[in-house]
């Protein structure tokens, strides 16, 4: 009998237990559930049938797409405010109060917000497409302001626009239109989600792929929309833009290169190789390659016609450019770096198209991973972290958030590892900020561009390889290049306070310190302020040694300082499961664990006993309580586990804590010292507690 009641309560606290940890994958899955409940203050009201309640008022009117096909005529239509919407989906039941606001500020003629996604019938929510502000280049690769967009009808009565069957391309043309007489400021970004497409089968519609307004035929309006504007182009097979070059200018590539002849030449023989574009110069700048390297660079000079700047000075990225320039003849300037390789032939004239335009300021090419092909730049991103690079080591193969490596896309800033810009707009923003000597001098000159009035733009059509930081080392591995990082990147925003955690064309909606597109929700263990709860103990609870327990840990140390702001702290992240079991009925506790011998001065005066007899310090241990993280990588792996989602762990530890009282356990300060790092899970369901001890030590300052 007592066995009985014994297994029905082990069943009933594994019940309660398995609810615990499946609500909380759950919760970690669905990190846009979070972002809309923390975000969203307003319910959505639905109707009965499951769709949005759609709600006219004399100042709007409410068109479908479908409505706007073949003769279709704005000045039937009655309102203000003109919303084009896709049949397939509804507003949010705040949309149209929040356009109609929008509109009050008199100088606004066209408004566009953020959408997403049914799963399902229910209602259910996902995919959300959070978008850049006015992007002129990517409305050329694709209708981005997507399936809804309100026009002010008074702006677009005189517009001709298409007689196109289809009534996404009238909109479409009819909006090219309206912004050809905007100012951007006349053309407003709502940050708010105020549109859901219906539920599609995945089989047919993936919306994270999806980019209205590309395919053919929308190309024709695209044409006589640059026609309209004095430019001409035609269409790549990847239905990319290739502007007509209406003249034929000089092209400087300039090389900042030291002592690297053997990388040097593999770059020239690659432009050598891989350009139909003949009209360009060659640069090489060179701050002071050793003698023999010198007479290596000498006789390239010969095989390939390029000038060898040569210049003994210290390395100065921006030194370099800026005299490089100096020595210029083109019209346009290429920065190259010496260990980029060329791999497409027309790729001089897709920049150069692009960088003739008059709004445009710099244009990027995306660069790739020589070994491997996966991405190292589609464009620069300024975070709240800082400038960074999206998509870093993602494979290309793969199209990301609604094209966002393919086509033209508007960026705050490119790599000057491959930049082109016209050479008086190079001048016109003074070129290269020669204080900021190695890094975020780019990032600088493409801000400066920006605040010029001229719009920067990545082109993922031209690609190149990169073998990255070659010439100088990769500033990451080395601590005192990673503080001389963080203080250029003080430094940048010291220039552009305005753009510290700003970036037109990266939505405040989407993630700061990740490589992937998603909303803005951080996790606990993502957080680098989220401090883990620390115990000190007087004595180890008991448990068991059990080698079922299978543990991986990944970091243990001091966590890099990814800005001035973040406070130092020690970071402790891996995973682990026990091997055979439903780890649903475990939790993770992490023990540090330090044994010290106490130093005793040995004197002249000290017997040989007294020496031998050294006393031991009370053992120090402290207990952790990590943070718990969903590893779908670790369940791909180990197919044949019961329960391993959560197997990740995360502890973060204050290194300088401002409260240093033990009794607080947010405030224990760890005394510096070397600890055994011990991982146990205790079972919830009876009193197991085992435990492995890493041969991985932590060591605290």
């Amino acid at each position: 009998m007592l066995d009985g009641i014994k297994n029905r309560i082990q069943k009933f606290l594994l019940e309660k237990a398995t609810v615990r940890y499946e609500r909380e994958v759950y919760r970690q899955m669905q990190p846009y559930e979070q972002w809309i409940a923390l975000h969203e203050w307003k319910t959505e009201k639905r109707s009965e049938t499951g769709k949005e309640t759609e709600k006219e008022t004399e100042k709007i009117t409410v068109v479908r797409f479908s409505e706007c096909g073949g003769a279709f005529h704005v000045s039937r239509l009655d309102g203000e405010i003109i919303v084009f919407m896709d049949d397939y989906g509804a507003l949010s039941s705040r949309a149209l109060d929040t356009i109609s606001h929008s509109f009050e500020e008199q100088s606004v003629n066209l408004v566009y917000a953020d959408e997403d996604y049914y799963e399902d019938a229910y209602g259910k929510r996902s995919k959300p497409w959070f978008k850049p502000e006015w992007s002129p280049d990517t409305l050329l690769s694709y209708f981005y302001l997507g399936s809804m967009v309100a026009v002010r009808k008074q702006e677009i009565l005189s517009l001709q626009h298409g007689n196109d069957e289809n009534g996404w391309v009238n909109v479409y043309d009819l909006v090219l239109r309206l912004t050809e007489k905007c100012t951007p400021t006349q053309i407003v970004h709502l940050d708010e989600v105020l549109y859901h497409t219906y539920y599609k089968n995945q089989e047919e519609f993936d919306f994270d792929l999806w980019m209205p307004g590309s395919g053919s035929e929308f190309q024709r309006i695209k044409l006589e929309a640059l026609q309209r504007r004095g430019l001409a182009a035609t269409f790549s097979q990847e239905d990319t833009l290739l502007y007509h070059l209406k003249e034929n200018p000089l092209v400087s590539i300039l090389i900042p290169s030291r002592n690297n002849p053997a990388i040097l030449k593999k770059c020239l023989e690659s432009i050598k190789n891989n350009t139909s574009y003949s009209n360009y110069e060659i640069l090489v700048i060179d701050n002071g390659s050793s003698g023999e390297n010198r007479l290596h660079i000498n006789e390239l000079t010969k095989q390939f016609g390029f000038r060898h700047m040569y210049r003994m000075m210290e390395f100065n990225f921006s030194a370099m450019c800026n005299y490089g320039v100096e020595h210029a003849n083109g019209k346009y300037l290429l920065l190259l770096n010496d260990d980029c390789e060329i791999v497409q032939s027309d790729w001089l004239e897709r920049l150069l198209g692009q960088a003739m335009l008059p709004h445009i300021g710099a244009v990027g090419a995306k660069l790739l991973y020589p070994e491997n092909h996966l991405i190292q730049h589609a464009g620069v991103t300024n975070l709240e972290i800082g400038p960074a690079h999206k998509l870093i080591a993602m494979s290309d193969d793969q199209i990301y958030y609604h094209g966002i490596n393919r086509m033209a896309h508007n960026m705050i800033g490119v790599t000057a590892a491959c930049l082109m810009v016209e050479k008086k707009k190079y001048l016109e923003v003074g070129g290269f900020c020669e204080s900021m000597k190695v890094a975020y001098n780019d990032v600088d000159f493409c801000f400066a561009l920006w605040e010029a009035g001229y719009y920067n733009c990545i082109r993922n059509d031209v690609i190149l390889l990169h073998y990255e930081s070659l010439t100088r080392g990769n500033d990451g591995e080395d601590a005192e290049k990673w503080m001389r990082l963080l203080a250029e990147k003080t430094q940048l925003y010291a220039r552009h306070p305005q753009m510290k955690g700003r970036d037109p064309f990266y939505s405040s909606n989407l993630v700061t310190n990740a490589r992937e597109y998603r909303c803005n929700y951080l996790y606990e263990y993502e957080k680098t302020d989220c401090f883990t709860p620390v115990r000190k103990l007087d004595q180890l609870p008991v448990m068991e040694e059990n080698e079922s327990l299978v543990i991986s840990m990944e970091n243990a140390g001091l966590e890099k300082i990814i800005s001035q702001e973040q406070k130092r702290g020690y970071l402790i992240e891996g995973w682990c499961y026990l091997r055979g079991m439903d780890n649903a009925r475990y939790q993770k506790k992490l023990y540090l664990i330090k044994e010290e011998q106490e130093q005793i001065n040995n004197s002249q005066n000290e017997t040989q006993n007294e020496t031998q007899n050294e006393s031991k310090k009370p053992i120090q241990i402290y207990e952790l309580q990590p943070l718990p993280r969903v590893r779908e990588d670790v369940t791909q792996t180990f197919p044949e586990e019961l329960h391993t989602e959560l197997s990740g762990f995360v502890c973060r530890i204050a290194a300088d804590a401002e409260n240093t009282d033990d009794t607080k356990e947010s405030g224990i300060h760890l005394p510096a010292g070397t600890y055994t790092i011990r991982v146990a899970v205790k079972d919830s369901c009876s009193r197991q507690f085992l435990y492995q001890d890493l041969t991985q030590k932590f060591v605290v300052e």
